[in-house]
């Protein structure tokens, strides 16, 4: 009987510290969607017009902030006529279907990591400290991406970003309107 009632304290302690686990965790993400929605100012003011949307991106368990490039438009600007970003910031470019999507360095005046992640969520390629000094040069992955994420060169390194990372994104709401304020 006594140790019946010993495993019953264990496992509502074991419970209360998942609970606990949890509340902390979702209470990180909230606080890390409040803390970084506006943090690409520099990103969105390159073309108001295009009135991106951001996003929360975690890459091997490391976040940042992206501005989300989903049309051609956007796409084909990219981070061009930007001077910099700041370290936890990034473009997330979307696709409609797995491909060798290429990129190149067109306008740019500083040097990017691109990590290129398949239809399944997975880094599948990396190509690090792509500097504006190489264009025209194009760059693709070895293998089909949906999506494209573009980050200060180093970000790969200092986060320890691999091949088979996986990858998960959220959209911040109402970034439009925000963004008009820019």
């Amino acid at each position: 009987m006594e140790n019946v009632k010993r495993k019953d304290k264990v496992m509502k302690a074991a419970l209360i510290i998942l609970v606990s686990v949890a509340l902390i965790f979702a209470g990180a993400l909230i606080f890390a969607g409040r803390s970084v929605s506006r943090v690409n100012k520099n990103v969105v003011k390159q073309d108001p017009v295009l009135k991106l949307d951001n996003a929360i991106v975690s890459v091997g368990g490391k976040h940042l902030t992206a501005s989300i490039a989903d049309t051609n438009a956007s796409r084909k600007l990219g981070f061009g006529n930007i001077k910099s970003i700041n370290p936890d910031e990034g473009k997330l470019f979307i696709f409609d279907k797995e491909d060798l999507h290429e990129f190149w360095m067109h306008q740019m005046h500083f040097s990017i990591d691109i990590i290129f992640i398949n239809e399944q969520a997975t880094v599948v390629d990396i190509i690090e400290n792509v500097s504006p000094d190489t264009y025209p040069e194009s760059f693709k992955p070895q293998f089909p991406a949906k999506e494209v994420l573009e980050v200060s060169a180093g970000w790969v390194k200092e986060h320890d970003i691999k091949v088979g990372d996986k990858v998960m994104w959220t959209k911040l709401e109402d970034q439009n309107s925000q963004n008009q304020s820019f």
